[in-house]
């Protein structure tokens, strides 16, 4: 994942909305230069154009899953800190790290 400032900030506010939110709220949001190298590469190599991140009813873990031109991102409402960390970090400008390690689907942030 990689996004500007104002990117990583309209994200975390999502989050946080999210994370009040009842199990299935969702959102699509379009990705404005998707590109090669940080698309999702455990699933494709592919750029995805838009992702669905939706709540999901399991609290501990996240799934991705892709279809054409979109990634779906189901995640937990345990697992929003875990991803609102990494954000921070990268809003921060750290980068080349992953977080939550669940089943090789790791979220990178360059």
């Amino acid at each position: 994942m990689s996004a500007d400032k104002v990117g990583y900030e309209s994200l975390l506010e999502f989050l946080y909305l999210l994370e009040k939110s009842p199990v299935g709220s969702k959102r699509t949001l379009k990705l404005v230069k998707p590109d090669i190298w940080s698309a999702s590469s455990t699933l494709k190599k592919t750029p995805e154009k838009k992702v669905l991140i939706e709540l999901s009813g399991s609290d501990d873990n996240w799934h991705l899953e892709t279809q054409p031109d979109k990634l779906l991102f189901n995640i937990g409402v345990q697992q929003i800190p875990v991803l609102t960390a990494g954000i921070m970090d990268a809003k921060k400008g750290e980068y080349d790290f992953s977080v939550g390690a669940i089943d090789g689907q790791n979220m990178w942030f360059w």
